[in-house]
């Protein structure tokens, strides 16, 4: 296979067929299904089915990717989905690198709409943990962790799954691969070695945006870029006062795996109306206390009819 290295620019119309050349498997385009710096996803079908066609705009980016899915896969650590072609085809008159990977359902975290509730976020953030903990359990590191690269797809509680490999690297390394927003160093909380405790920096930022919003994220990063304005927002927003225990250990790098953090996440996710700000718990409770006032009422009533 022949690979320039080049950053390339593509664009693929719904219809469009991809013939690879060195398998001769080909896939028809059927949208657009998400951009990024280096490369383009489409929704395709082939003879695999439907797949996640990744059309590369940076070459080098994309194969260490599909290197690093296969290395994942022989080592029976397969955590996203299955790689299933790697190959190139003619687009635009020159050779492009392309990935065929299993199809997911789902849209990006930072798309996918639940009213930003926080136990909604959490339960998604446990799945993502999960992953975490049987990467580094691998010696890897994810490094490129945010929202646009959790997949979310409904349900209850909705299924999440990560994906866009490219930035694994090797546990000791620097990063391959990062984005500033979720990036530990650039709050000023540590260094970019590849470390279990970068991707869960990153994966309490990831919770913080969904709940908060990725604008409101940004516009923090903007005036003050450190680990106590992030606490500063978890303990100014009361949705936030169950998960603290979870989240403010994270962002100081103290737990002590994606494991131990999964668990307390459970924890504080399980503790019902513990679990519930203070304001919410009122409510429920004048909400309880005038059920069962007006269900007396409605007793007592009946039983005035009666003797009537």
């Amino acid at each position: 296979m022949t690979t320039s290295f080049e950053h390339v620019s593509v664009e693929l119309r719904p219809g469009t067929v991809v013939c690879g050349r060195w398998h001769g498997n080909a896939y028809r385009i059927e949208r657009v299904a998400g951009r990024g710096a280096t490369a383009t996803v489409y929704a395709a079908w082939g003879p695999m089915g439907r797949v996640a066609l990744k059309v590369a705009a940076d070459e080098a980016c994309v194969l260490v990717e599909a290197v690093t899915l296969r290395d994942l896969e022989a080592r029976g650590a397969a955590l996203g989905p299955f790689l299933r072609d790697v190959d190139e085809a003619d687009i635009g008159g020159r050779p492009v690198l392309f990935l065929a990977l299993d199809w997911v359902e789902g849209v990006p975290l930072n798309r996918f709409s639940f009213g930003r509730r926080p136990e909604v976020a959490a339960a998604v953030l446990e799945q993502i943990l999960d992953v975490l903990e049987r990467l580094h359990a691998a010696g890897l590191v994810f490094g490129d962790l945010k929202p646009a690269n959790v997949l979310v797809a409904p349900g209850s509680p909705p299924r999440a799954g990560v994906v866009d490999f490219g930035g694994v690297t090797p546990q000791g390394r620097l990063v391959r691969a990062h984005s500033e927003l979720y990036d530990r160093a650039a709050w000023g909380a540590g260094g970019r070695t590849a470390d279990p405790a970068y991707d869960l920096f990153a994966a309490a930022l990831t919770f913080l945006a969904a709940v908060i919003g990725e604008a409101r994220l940004a516009a923090f990063f903007n005036r003050k870029r450190s680990v106590a304005a992030l606490c500063d927002i978890i303990r100014a927003d009361s949705r936030l006062a169950p998960y603290r225990p979870v989240l403010e250990p994270a962002l100081h790098g103290r737990w002590a795996s994606a494991g131990a953090m999964r668990r307390a996440l459970a924890a504080a996710s399980d503790a019902g109306l513990s679990a519930v700000p203070p304001r919410d718990r009122l409510t429920a409770g004048l909400v309880g206390a005038c059920a069962v006032a007006v269900a007396w009422f409605l007793l007592a009533s009946a039983a005035w009819w009666e003797r009537q």
